[in-house]
């Protein structure tokens, strides 16, 4: 261009190429993008907060389970959409993340869902920090494991449904055997104490009663042991003695099967494992009686040996047993053996050789979950002919069993004049235990039952030191009888006695303010003992 003196003006041009700045801007947005398309497809919540607690992001999961638009929740906080107690659990957890500097994780119900039902979340809680290092806030991540929490309880469930209908069938297979083996105690109850009633020789009508007791005692001994196996509850696994379960089944055994099975034991270990005794005690059962099963027509031998064994990392045949040192229980018999091809199916469930009504074939697969459940190993060893072996393997432990009870009796069990208010609704029970606490210089009032006794006990409730009650009666349980006298005057001791009962147990029984708890039978010094330390502790 010319100016008018003739000076010519230039234009400068600057071309710039932005192809790669634009390039990298779409890669960007591209990669954002599929961000937060990775963000939004993946089944978890994410969120993350600044260190205030301030909303920053979140995922389409995040916002589905709250039931709130992303725009309602950025920039926003946990008090400004769910409850107060709720954001305050929530924040709880975001400080301790960030305070220990790495992930915490934990299980949390929240009951604020988007279609109102309650669900457990395990969430992670992940302190975030900037490139310098500095602290901005925390990453959550969190699996609604709801339905797998479910699916757990429920099989824990159908698990402790299987093993009671097991411990019920084994009780059925034995039912003959402590039949037998009741009416013998009974015929030697009755036989004794017809002697002892005709008996003019006082030595030998001494002898006789003494005769008399041990069949009561031995009685009492057997109902302990079938309702030890047969009862519903489990306990904790706790530091276990297996070599005392292994010689009282056996004793149960003994009474059960008939005498052409002949029953050694080598019981040479007295090693602990953490257990709960009463799944113990359904192995062995079990096992025993399936080596019972084998021998009944032909009769044989029936062994079992318990030792210990040290399994080195190089052993095999172990399963997955870790190196260690472990109890082993060996149960075999010389009945007639498993066919090889079968072998392998004898812990699958509702898997039996029996024949129908005989058993459902679930016993073995619970023996191999309790197994398995104690981090042990069960093995089989089997030939046509010449008998099976079962061995299970149970990890030792170091811990030693809690100290037993002072069970150590009073040197003088008399009573000096202490009025007790005595409840059964059995007659000859009633007259037994007057006599017992009268002789022993006790006041004895009796009711026939617990409406009975809540009469008499209103009508001066100063009167009695102590109550003395069964628990299973018509009309009102002991249970009711204790909680409307402790209500009235709770500085009245109650001792309860039951034969057996599913509404309650000590640990119910000394909750409620019960001061101590019998199972019938009472032996005569067991019952002394009780009212003399529950009268000393008034």
């Amino acid at each position: 261009m010319r100016r008018p003196n003739g000076s010519v003006d230039y234009v400068l041009v600057v071309l710039s190429d932005i192809t790669e700045k634009k390039r990298a801007e779409q890669a960007m947005r591209n990669s954002e993008e599929r961000f937060r398309t990775l963000m939004d497809t993946i089944p978890d919540l994410i969120w993350l907060k600044d260190a205030d607690g301030v909303y920053l992001a979140c995922n389409k999961m995040f916002t589905r389970f709250f039931g709130a638009r992303e725009e309602d929740i950025l920039g926003k906080t946990d008090y400004d959409f769910v409850d107060r107690e709720l954001a305050d659990f929530f924040r709880f957890h975001d400080r301790k993340a960030m305070e220990a500097g790495k992930p915490i994780s934990n299980e949390e119900w929240v009951t604020f869902a988007d279609d109102g039902h309650r669900a457990l979340l395990d969430t992670i809680k992940t302190p975030m920090s900037d490139a310098e290092g500095k602290l901005v806030g925390v990453l959550g991540i969190a699996r609604d494991i709801s339905e797998r929490k479910r699916a757990e309880d429920e099989k824990l469930q159908l698990e402790s449904q299987l093993r009671q209908a097991q411990k019920m069938e084994a009780i059925g297979t034995l039912a003959g055997g402590i039949a037998h083996d009741f009416n013998n105690i009974l015929s030697i109850i009755f036989g004794y104490n017809e002697l002892a009633m005709k008996e003019k020789d006082p030595k030998e009508r001494q002898r006789h009663l003494e005769e008399l007791h041990k069949g009561a005692v031995r009685a009492k001994e057997l109902v302990k042991q079938i309702l030890t196996f047969s009862r519903k509850t489990e306990q904790e696994p706790q530091p276990l003695q297996v070599s005392l379960i292994v010689k009282e089944a056996l004793t149960m055994l003994r009474a059960s099967i008939p005498t052409t099975i002949e029953i050694r034991q080598n019981i040479t270990s007295t090693g602990m494992v953490l257990a709960d005794p009463t799944q113990i005690h359904q192995v062995i059962m079990n096992l025993c009686t399936n080596a019972f099963h084998a021998m009944q027509k032909t009769g044989g031998i029936l062994a079992v040996s318990l030792d210990e064994v040290k399994i080195r990392a190089e052993d095999y045949g172990y399963a997955e047993l870790a190196p260690g040192n472990y109890l082993k229980l060996e149960v075999s018999d010389t009945g007639y053996g498993i066919e090889p091809k079968i072998l392998e199916k004898i812990f699958e469930p509702y898997f039996t050789t029996k024949q129908f009504g005989e058993g459902t074939g679930m016993g073995l697969a619970v023996v191999h979950g309790i197994v398995k459940s104690h981090h042990g190993h069960i093995a089989v060893h089997s030939e046509l002919g010449n008998g099976t072996s079962f061995d299970v393997y149970l990890p030792l432990t170091e811990q030693v069993a809690g100290a037993l009870p002072d069970r150590t009796p009073p040197k003088e069990l008399l009573g000096t004049g202490e009025r007790v208010l005595f409840v059964d609704d059995e007659a000859q029970i009633r007259g037994v235990v007057e006599a017992i606490l009268s002789k022993h210089g006790y006041q004895v009032t009796t009711c026939a039952d617990g409406m009975q006794a809540w009469k008499e006990f209103q009508k001066e409730p100063d009167q009695f030191d102590l109550v003395l009650t069964d628990m299973t009666m018509p009309f009102m349980t002991g249970a009711e009888l204790a909680q409307k006298i402790l209500t009235l005057r709770p500085q009245t001791p109650v001792i309860l006695c039951t034969g057996q009962s599913e509404l309650i147990n000590r640990e119910k029984a000394l909750a409620m303010g019960i001061r101590d708890y019998l199972n019938k039978p009472v032996q005569t010094e067991q019952l002394l003992v009780a009212v003399k330390k529950t009268l000393k502790k008034r």
